[in-house]
């Protein structure tokens, strides 16, 4: 997507989806909080992590007790 041509959506063809920069740009900022408000210092060796978790955390917020139910799942 560029923002200097105007294209503010992208159709994923393989998946069949709409992507959109504003949705991009909403999980990054939320992401940014979230590090802000939960650790002091966030290591570059372990930015994966982190943001494997939060992605996680994203993708399954419609779920009640999500986490609880995928850990327990998973065990």
């Amino acid at each position: 997507m560029k923002h200097g041509q105007k294209e503010w959506v992208y159709y994923d063809y393989r998946h069949d989806a709409l992507h959109y920069v504003n949705n991009v740009e909403s999980f990054w900022r939320l992401f940014k909080k979230s590090v802000d408000c939960t650790h002091i210092h966030v290591s570059a060796k372990y930015m994966d992590r982190y943001l494997r978790a939060f992605t996680s955390r994203s993708n399954h917020r419609e779920m009640q007790n999500a986490m609880f139910g995928l850990l327990t799942g998973a065990v």
